[in-house]
C-alpha cells in the first residue's frame, strides 16, 4: 500500500475535508485511482451534484469522486454539435486527459500497487 508522508499534511486535521476541483474533459469511472476503499464520508461542506446520463448513474459518484458534471454548450456554439457517435455529452472521459489530470491532483493513496 502506498505510505504517506504525513509531515506534509496541514496539521489542522480539516487535510479529510479537502475538496478539489477539475474542469477537463471528464473521467473514467473504472480508473482504480477513484476507488474509495478506506475513505471517509464526502465532507459536509460539499454543495456540488454528481449529474447522470447514459453509461453514468449516481452510483458512479463516490467517497472519492464526489461530484461530477459535464459542460458542452460553450463548445457547441463555438464549434458545432458534438458527435455522439464519437464523443459524449457526459462526466465521461473518452480519450483519457481529464482521468490522468485528475488523479494526479487527487492521488493514489487508497491504491494497491504491486511492482
Amino acid at each position: 500500500m502506498y505510505n504517506r508522508d504525513e509531515s506534509a499534511l496541514p496539521s489542522s486535521g480539516l487535510v479529510h475535508e479537502v475538496i478539489i476541483g477539475v474542469l477537463d474533459t471528464s473521467v473514467w469511472l473504472e480508473s482504480p485511482s477513484l476507488h474509495d476503499t478506506g475513505l471517509g464520508p464526502v465532507p459536509s461542506t460539499w454543495k456540488g451534484a454528481c449529474e447522470t446520463g447514459t453509461n453514468f448513474t449516481l452510483s458512479n459518484c463516490n467517497n472519492k469522486l464526489i461530484g461530477a458534471r459535464y459542460f458542452y454548450k460553450g463548445y457547441e456554439a463555438a464549434f458545432g454539435p458534438i458527435d455522439e457517435s464519437s464523443e459524449s455529452k457526459l462526466p465521461r472521459d473518452d480519450d483519457g486527459h481529464g482521468t490522468q489530470t485528475l488523479t494526479t491532483e487527487i492521488g493514489t493513496y487508497n491504491v494497491v500497487h504491486n511492482l
